[in-house]
């Protein structure tokens, strides 16, 4: 890590709710980051349930509606859905003071 005027280039966040992380995970988190191409990178993990199929939420209304309205009628043509997983975060610290501007969520 290269400091110019005592800031950090990056700040790695290593949650300690999620003590088991690979080296080559981080690595690969540090990698991802230093392309330049986002101001904040974080692990995952494959979602256990689609939210197109198996996630509902309660309306105003009383009624339970799917989180994801779509018209896929099987799971396997829904898109591949992600967790974060609480684990590994990579960020610039600008992000610290609200000043991000390349995150896609």
């Amino acid at each position: 890590m290269q400091l110019k005027n005592d800031c950090p280039d990056v700040v790695i966040d290593l949650d300690i709710t999620s003590p088991y992380r690979r080296v080559d995970d981080i690595e690969n988190i540090v990698a991802e980051f230093s392309r330049g191409t986002f101001d904040i990178v974080f692990s995952v993990v494959q979602a256990r349930r689609s939210p197109y199929f198996n996630m509902v939420e309660k309306k105003e209304d009383g009624y339970f509606r799917k989180i994801c309205k779509s018209d896929y009628t099987a799971r396997q043509q829904a898109p591949q859905s992600y967790e974060l997983n609480a684990s590994i975060y990579a960020y610039n610290p600008l992000f610290l003071g609200g000043k991000i501007d390349k995150t896609i969520l």
